[in-house]
């Protein structure tokens, strides 16, 4: 079209991408709250930066929790490692 410029496409890092093993089928009931933004992993033994974060109020249910960390996985279905000092009961 004439006025306007094509848009440059732009190929998103290899760790941008979401694990297949972390995209479940959302949870029927919800039973924590995210207190606050809060750091996650995509693996609970991992270490280093964080994959990811969590925002305040994302409403989770709880798999998992070991060792002061739970496995969670919010309404859309993302399967993640959090502490579990960040989440409160519903």
């Amino acid at each position: 079209m004439k006025g306007m410029l094509p848009t440059k496409p732009k190929v998103l890092p290899k760790q941008a991408l979401v694990p297949p093993e972390n995209l479940v089928a959302p949870p029927t009931l919800v039973t924590h709250r995210v207190k606050a933004k809060t750091p996650f992993r995509y693996q609970a033994t991992s270490a280093g930066k964080p994959d990811g974060h969590l925002a305040a109020g994302t409403r989770v249910a709880v798999e998992t929790e070991q060792s002061g960390r739970c496995c969670v996985v919010d309404e859309r279905g993302l399967r993640v490692a959090v502490a579990a000092s960040a989440l409160e009961k519903l």
